[in-house]
């Protein structure tokens, strides 16, 4: 059940229908930028709305999509690769509704979801800049580390692993990147460097905390930036 102010809704990625949560429409009959927020971790709850809450108290239109495999969804859990789909369909859905300026769509996303974020801005999307928020990018030593319940792939084939890792894929970045970072630094800090030295806009952004208490200072700078990019 979603709080007050917020609406279950379904949107579509290829032949998947799919659920997510929007916050409500200020009925001013204005059209106002909005962020998609991928929410961390393998299912959605509503913490995760609370993290991602402030963008809609600063105005901006909220969808926090569930993705494939998911809360009750349909298709099957890829781990970083058909939800790069399902994320920029959330992304494509949002700006098509009548309350949002579609010039200014952004992503966001934090742990699981900064990982998806880094992956949906190295490829054709409507967003117009994105924010990863401590997300792991160098997915193979995220697999070495992970149980075989987060890999559904064949983990020992570098094609399938290299397929799913922003780290591999720097020079490829297409809308604007801010790499916001507590702990997961080392592997954000190799990909920013890649990615300037192709001449990419990507920055790297340390904040204070550990990977839960980051999340609050990150998505307030976030915030500023977002409405920097809307501006221009």
């Amino acid at each position: 059940m979603p709080p007050p102010g917020v609406k279950n809704v379904e949107y579509s990625s290829a032949d998947l229908k799919l659920k997510g949560w929007l916050s409500e429409d200020a009925g001013d009959d204005k059209k106002q930028p909005a962020v998609i927020f991928l929410h961390g971790g393998f299912a959605f709850d509503l913490a995760d709305w609370r993290d991602a809450e402030p963008f809609a108290k600063a105005g901006f239109v909220l969808f926090m999509p569930m993705l494939r495999g998911e809360n009750n969804n349909p298709g099957i859990f890829e781990s970083f690769l058909g939800e790069v789909d399902d994320a920029i369909a959330a992304g494509r859905f949002v700006s098509s509704l009548p309350n949002v300026d579609s010039r200014n769509v952004f992503v966001a996303g934090h742990s699981v979801g900064g990982v998806l974020t880094c992956l949906v801005a190295m490829l054709p999307s409507p967003y117009k800049a994105a924010a990863a928020l401590d997300g792991y990018v160098d997915m193979a030593s995220w697999v070495a580390h992970s149980p075989a319940t987060y890999t559904p792939f064949e983990r020992n084939d570098p094609d399938e692993v290299r397929v799913r890792s922003p780290l591999a894929f720097a020079t490829t970045i297409r809308s604007p990147l801010r790499l916001y970072v507590g702990e997961a630094r080392e592997a954000n800090a190799w990909l920013a460097a890649k990615a300037k030295q192709a001449g990419k806009d990507c920055e790297l952004v340390v904040v204070p905390g550990d990977h839960q208490a980051m999340v609050g200072p990150a998505v307030q700078q976030v915030i500023v930036w977002f409405r920097q990019q809307s501006s221009q």
